[in-house]
């Protein structure tokens, strides 16, 4: 796998962990060190201010790209808080939080959250910072 040098910077966030051709298991992946120091940066920010927008102002500004599929250009406190509850960056990747109940009467299923909760596994290798639970 080639990568260029700024990849972190100019593909985002979606390069925070590598995952291998042909990868089948989060054991397979790998953790890109490039964007360690700005995960570590905005999680510091975040401990002194309690405040999304204030890790948002700090990846503008540091010139972080929000990613290959998102809609906008410049970060918000809503995308930061939605990167920073991910669970892969803690460490443990997880599914199953919602499942989907058919309705009869219609036929179509809704997605509903699972009332037994979703199943994570500990993979230590993937972990940018400690799990604050």
């Amino acid at each position: 796998m080639c990568v260029p040098e700024g990849r972190f910077r100019t593909l985002g966030f979606v390069t925070s962990h590598l995952k291998p051709e042909g990868a089948k298991h989060f054991s397979e992946w790998r953790k890109d060190e490039s964007a360690a120091p700005f995960l570590r940066e905005g999680l510091e920010i975040l401990k002194r201010t309690l405040n999304w927008t204030s890790v948002a102002d700090y990846f503008n500004r540091s010139g972080v790209a929000t990613g290959l599929y998102c809609r906008n250009d410049v970060w918000d406190g809503a995308m930061v808080r939605r990167l920073y509850h991910n669970s892969i960056l803690k460490g443990y990747p997880q599914r199953g939080a919602t499942h989907s109940i058919k309705q009869n009467k219609t036929g179509r299923r809704i997605s509903v959250k699972n009332p037994d909760g979703p199943i994570s596994r500990s993979e230590p290798h993937l972990a940018h910072f400690e799990a604050c639970w």
